[in-house]
Order: C-alpha cells, then sequence, then structure tokens
C-alpha cells in the first residue's frame, strides 16, 4: 500500500505546469507573447439564447405591436416590458458575442492585455506589470432546474489591494494556463490565494 502525502499532493497539483488548452492559438512576436482563444461552449451558449429569445418574444414583440395599448397601461407597466425586453435583448447579444468573438491577450515583460472582437464588449483589460501583484484562478458555481455548472475566473489582485476580473467563463485548463503564462511573462512569483481553485471541480 502507497501511503500519499496530502500536501505534496496539494503541492504538485497546484504547481502543474498546464499545456496549451483546446481551442487556444499561442504566436509569439518580438514584444512577448499573443494569445488567441474562441469560448464558444454550447452548454453555456444555450441558456443566453433561450432566455434571450424568450423575453424578446415575451415583451419586445408587445413592445413594438402593441405601444398604443402599452401606453394606456399605468406608467410602471411600461417601464417593466421595456426593462424586461431590454434585458432579453442583452442576452441575445451575449449569445451573438459568444458565437463570433475571439479573445486576444497579449502578453509582454512588462504590459498584459485582453481585447474582444470584433463584436464590442466593455470587458478589455489593459494592467501594468507595476499594478498587478498576484493571479489566481477562481471556480464559479452556477445552479440551474436541471443541474449545476462549474466555470472559472482568472483573476488579478493589484498592488492597492483591489480585486478585478481579468477573464470570466473560462474552463480550469484555460485559467490556470494563462495565470501561468501571465505570471511568466511578468516576472510575478506564484504563490496560493485564499479561495483559489487547484484542481478541476466536477460538474454535477
Amino acid at each position: 500500500m502507497i501511503c500519499r502525502d496530502p500536501k505534496a499532493d496539494f503541492r504538485n497539483r497546484f504547481w502543474e505546469q498546464i499545456p496549451l488548452p483546446k481551442g487556444y492559438t499561442v504566436e509569439h512576436t518580438e514584444a512577448g507573447l499573443l494569445v488567441r482563444l474562441h469560448w464558444f461552449s454550447l452548454p453555456k451558449f444555450m441558456p443566453y439564447i433561450t432566455a434571450g429569445s424568450m423575453l424578446l418574444a415575451a415583451f419586445g414583440v408587445p413592445l413594438v405591436a402593441q405601444l398604443d395599448e402599452l401606453l394606456r397601461r399605468p406608467p410602471w407597466v411600461m417601464i417593466c416590458v421595456i426593462a424586461l425586453a431590454y434585458a432579453g435583448a442583452l442576452w441575445e447579444y451575449s449569445a451573438l458575442v459568444m458565437l463570433v468573438d475571439v479573445t486576444t491577450i497579449r502578453i509582454t515583460p512588462r504590459v498584459v492585455s485582453v481585447h474582444l472582437g470584433p463584436l464590442p464588449v466593455p470587458d478589455e483589460v489593459h494592467l501594468t506589470a507595476d499594478q498587478l501583484d498576484q493571479l489566481y484562478t477562481e471556480a464559479v458555481t452556477h445552479r440551474f432546474r436541471s443541474g449545476v455548472m462549474i466555470d472559472y475566473r482568472l483573476m488579478a489582485i493589484l498592488a492597492g489591494g483591489q480585486v478585478i476580473d481579468v477573464l470570466v467563463d473560462l474552463d480550469y485548463d484555460g485559467a490556470k494556463f494563462l495565470e501561468q503564462q501571465i505570471e511568466g511573462w511578468l516576472g510575478i512569483t506564484n504563490r496560493l490565494v485564499p479561495g483559489e481553485a487547484w484542481g478541476k471541480a466536477n460538474n454535477g
């Protein structure tokens, strides 16, 4: 019988180097590293497109087809319909972004930047080495009637102590790969952060 040291097992999993994940491409440039990923995933795409379509059908269509009738209703009715139709449009746009956008991460010894395109998304990131204290991977649990889905986000601790999202809706290998690449290029010493994911969780 082989007795394993839990601490040794933890260290091995925490420091394990992640190979290039599926769906990622890497290009070495004169300035540094260029990582691209297309993060379309059908299990993640379907809730967005389904919820958006249902909200637009229930509230967006009546907003246009029955505008005169809605104007005769109390103001709060119109406000609710507009808010729900707007939410549906946002969900539909999010699904479209997921379908066509490519995320580009530029990594140099001094700067890391994240850009999504061609559709504009207000989640771009630009950080210098002086601003970054540490990166870590965080697991996020989403609970649905049909079960539980777990994805991961790449988080940054800034020099002033603030914590921000760098990238969200990743799988474990993708988040850890980017964490390791950015920390390596920027010369950040990796350390364990409370709440950091250090192994793949199971979706249940």
